[in-house]
């Protein structure tokens, strides 16, 4: 009897052990998602927008970051409520979103998330807001629209 409950406590604790070494980060998940989806730079975003091409900038940091400074004509969505407000805000599944948040990372789970919920078409801006700043393109903020030199 003692050693099948030795093995049975074993047994638990291998699978706690090997569960454990299954779960993974957030950084396991962006670098997972990320070969799998289409993805542009500032530069590519800013000819984009210079050309007129038609799609929503989606913007999915926080309210604070957002009203701080943002691609100009840029729309917020939190990353959180992404999947619970999107399809009030873009019913259409068809609809062209680029993807940003401060460094890249929460807008890769934000695209795998319009993909997930049916969206074709989801591009993530690689380098994120900090990449778009550092670049010296505009930026809107709730005062008004600068340009960094």
């Amino acid at each position: 009897m003692k050693k099948v409950s030795l093995a049975l406590a074993l047994l638990m604790v291998l699978s706690l052990v090997s569960g454990a070494a299954l779960a993974k980060t957030a950084s396991d998940l962006v670098a997972e998602y990320s070969p799998d989806m289409q993805h542009i730079s500032t530069m590519e975003l800013q000819m984009e927008m210079d050309f007129g091409e038609e799609f929503i900038i989606l913007d999915i940091r926080s309210e604070t970051e957002f009203a701080a400074g943002r691609i100009p004509g840029a729309v917020h969505v939190d990353a959180g409520l992404l999947p619970f407000r999107i399809g009030n805000y873009v019913p259409d599944k068809d609809t062209m979103f680029i993807v940003y948040c401060q460094g890249a990372a929460r807008s890769v789970l934000a695209v795998k998330t319009l993909l997930d919920l049916g969206y074709e078409n989801a591009t993530n801006m690689q380098g994120g807001f900090g990449d778009w700043m550092n670049s010296g393109y505009q930026v809107e903020t709730n005062a008004g629209i600068f340009v960094k030199y």
